[in-house]
């Protein structure tokens, strides 16, 4: 994993693998057919145990927005504590050509679906126009990203970017005539 990291996908080779790793050449290529389907079988293995979580999560809120919220929180984690290892995942996955793309399509998508069956589970919530939850996935994700590239996410940004997600994601299934709609996150300069 720290390969990922330190190199990025495109420097790395079979053989940093392997020495990370500690498996033989002959094992690798019993499984693999090389290093873009190793990390296309990780990367899915990775979203798969993410929508798990998400799953999991919600599964305890009967309230959408809690569900939505403990969401956020768990993928907001899950990137912190990957650190680098997500930020080079990322980077390949949003590559063109990238043999990770159709895979992080394919995830967008799965979890578009779940955000948006998790706000049907409340009757007061008018139908949602899926390009905008795909605006509020994209955009956390986007965040994600310039914070690792900044130097790192760390609690105070989980919990910043918590409340810039969660503040965007009410605001827009709010009524706007609600006097009870929660502020803006500030910041100071």
């Amino acid at each position: 994993m720290g390969q990922v990291s330190e190199r990025g996908i495109g420097s790395m080779t079979v053989q940093h693998i392997l020495n990370a790793s500690g498996f033989s050449r002959r094992t690798f290529y019993k499984f693999f057919s090389g290093k873009e389907q190793a990390l296309d079988v990780l990367y899915g293995r990775l979203i798969d145990a993410l929508m798990d979580r998400f799953r999991q999560s919600a599964a305890t809120f009967d309230d959408p927005i809690a569900s939505l919220s403990a969401s956020a929180r768990v993928y907001l984690n899950i990137q912190r504590l990957a650190g680098g290892f997500a930020l080079a995942l990322h980077n390949e996955a949003t590559r063109p050509g990238s043999p990770l793309g159709p895979r992080r399509e394919a995830a967008l998508d799965a979890l578009i679906a779940f955000f948006i069956s998790e706000l049907r589970r409340n009757t007061d919530v008018a139908p949602i126009d899926p390009l905008m939850v795909r605006g509020w996935v994209l955009g956390l994700e986007g965040m994600v990203t310039h914070l690792h590239r900044q130097g790192g996410l760390d609690e105070a940004g989980v919990d910043r970017l918590h409340r810039i997600f969660m503040a965007s994601v009410v605001r827009t299934l709010a009524d706007n005539d609600d006097p009870d709609l929660p502020p803006l996150p500030e910041f100071s300069f």
